[in-house]
Order: structure tokens, then C-alpha cells, then sequence
């Protein structure tokens, strides 16, 4: 290890040290130590074992998390916080990695565009890190379910496992076969944030495509489709 390098792994490290002797709503003012996209109405406690209280994700509520940041990573000038509320648990990265990993359990998820509708993001030992601009690692396992409004709607499954192309993180979810929504979703992310969603729907039913092009998808040869793009942590552009 070089010696300028070393220096900052060491400036880095007992910067970290320092700030974690801090109460956690003083830390959590650095937005270097904040999960892109976490926000909360106040924060108790020190960053070593401290309680967010009615917190959000992306503006989705999450209720109060347990906060516990992990020490030996920061003598590589990593921010690792263990992220659990009663349904959900996962590791936050900061610093030279940014991501999640070890992300288990359901949260919550709006469909804005679909009234009425209501899905969860299902995790099992999923996780995302990024390094130098590049995708490190990705895997585990990725559901959407999605119970759409009306009587004797069935509920939608989509599953994927998230993968490393090139700089970015990518995810592809797919219905299961022969449901009653022919879905396919292709998601990819870069470590500054910036994502695309393309979604792409078949269905037979005229009551179903009418709603779906009103929801601002287009028709085409492959379905009707639709494409997103924004910055996680920032609400998606209407």
C-alpha cells in the first residue's frame, strides 16, 4: 500500500471514529454517512447502536430503525450500517463502497401510477456494491409482488436476481409463466445513482390496456411499454 493512500485510509478511519463518539442525529447530518434515500423524523442514540425514529425510504415509511454501525470497516475508510426494523434488515455501505448488501425481508412499495394498487419488495440475501464507478458485486434473490385494485384481481409476482454489467447494477424481473400479465422489467443503476426502468406489459384485456396507457404506457409490437429514468433518493420526475 502506498503511502498517500495509507494516510487517507488512516485520515478516513479516525474520522469515522470520532464521528461515531457523536449522537447519531449529529452523524446523520454528514451526508456521507446517510443511505441514499433515508430520511428521518429525528434520531436517538449514537451511530454504534441508535434508533431512527419514523423513518423513510425513498418517502416510503419504514417506521423506527435500528442503527448499528460496524467498526473494523472503518480502517478502509468504510461506513457499514446495519439497517433492521421488525420486517426488514439489511447492510448500508459508504464511503470507498457504496451499496447494500445482506438485505432480507419486505418493505412497502407505492405504485403512484396505478391507484389502488399496492405492492412489496420482497429481498432474500440481496445486495448491490459499488467501487471506482464500477458495479463490485450484486446478487441474491428480488420479488415484486403487486396486488392490483378491483374484485378478483389475481396478485402479480416478478422475481429476478440483480447482476454486475459493465459500471452498472442491473435488475431483470420477470411474471411467472402463464399469469394473467405477460411483465417484463429491466432495471439498471450506476453508483452516482442515476437509474433507468424499462417495464413491458402484455395483456388481453381492453379494460387493462386502457388503464395501463393512461398510466403513461405506450402501445408497440412487444406490448405496451413504458420508461423511467431519475436519481435514487430524488422523487421521479412526473
Amino acid at each position: 500500500m502506498n503511502r498517500p493512500l495509507r494516510a487517507s485510509l488512516i485520515v478516513a478511519a479516525m474520522a469515522g471514529v470520532i464521528a461515531g463518539t457523536l449522537p447519531l442525529g449529529l452523524a446523520f447530518r454528514v451526508p456521507a454517512w446517510v443511505p441514499i434515500g433515508l430520511t428521518a423524523d429525528d434520531a436517538v442514540g449514537t451511530p454504534w447502536h441508535g434508533v431512527l425514529r419514523n423513518a423513510r425510504w425513498n418517502g416510503q415509511p419504514l417506521g423506527d430503525v435500528r442503527v448499528g454501525l460496524q467498526p473494523l470497516p472503518m480502517l478502509l475508510g468504510r461506513i457499514r450500517l446495519q439497517l433492521s426494523t421488525p420486517t426488514f434488515a439489511g447492510v448500508a455501505e459508504r464511503g470507498t463502497r457504496q451499496g447494500f448488501e445482506a438485505a432480507n425481508g419486505r418493505l412497502a412499495y407505492p405504485l403512484p401510477l396505478l391507484p389502488g394498487a399496492q405492492a412489496w419488495l420482497e429481498l432474500r440475501e440481496a445486495g448491490l456494491l459499488f467501487a471506482n464507478g464500477q458495479c463490485l458485486r450484486a446478487g441474491g434473490q428480488v420479488r415484486v409482488l403487486v396486488q392490483m385494485a378491483g374484485p378478483d384481481v389475481p396478485q402479480l409476482q416478478l422475481a429476478g436476481t440483480p447482476a454486475c454489467k459493465g459500471a452498472e447494477g442491473q435488475l431483470v424481473l420477470a411474471s411467472d409463466p402463464g399469469a394473467a400479465f405477460d411483465v417484463q422489467v429491466h432495471a439498471s443503476i450506476g453508483q452516482d445513482g442515476h437509474y433507468s426502468v424499462s417495464t413491458r406489459v402484455r395483456s388481453e384485456d381492453p379494460a387493462a390496456r386502457l388503464a395501463l396507457q393512461l398510466a403513461g404506457f405506450d402501445p408497440g409490437p412487444e406490448g405496451l411499454v413504458r420508461l423511467d429514468s431519475g436519481r435514487a433518493g430524488q422523487p421521479p420526475a412526473p
